[in-house]
């Protein structure tokens, strides 16, 4: 992560591969901290979130800006029900 502190101004970690949003964000603070930026001038966002209400709420209090969600990629009666759920995740 180290690397993502010299050449950009966001992380954009994969929701299946972050389990834990706090320590992932406590490894991105220290990175930041050891390349000497501002972990607050890095924008997070989660690509592919897990849609529980338990893992947003966690993203959300580790200070994650965004958390993307996947739909599936069929027409509109397959993908309107999904929506209408996820809305319901985040109020």
């Amino acid at each position: 992560m180290r690397r993502v502190m010299d050449f950009c101004s966001g992380w954009f970690p994969r929701g299946p591969l972050l389990p834990d949003p706090a320590d992932g964000m406590a490894r991105l603070r220290a990175a930041a901290d050891a390349a000497g930026r501002d972990p607050a001038t890095v924008s997070v966002t989660v690509f592919g979130a897990k849609p529980e209400e338990g893992y947003l709420d966690a993203c959300r209090e580790a200070g994650m800006d965004r958390a993307l969600l996947i739909l599936p990629p069929e027409g509109r009666d397959g993908v309107m029900p999904v929506v209408d759920r996820y809305a319901a995740l985040i109020g």
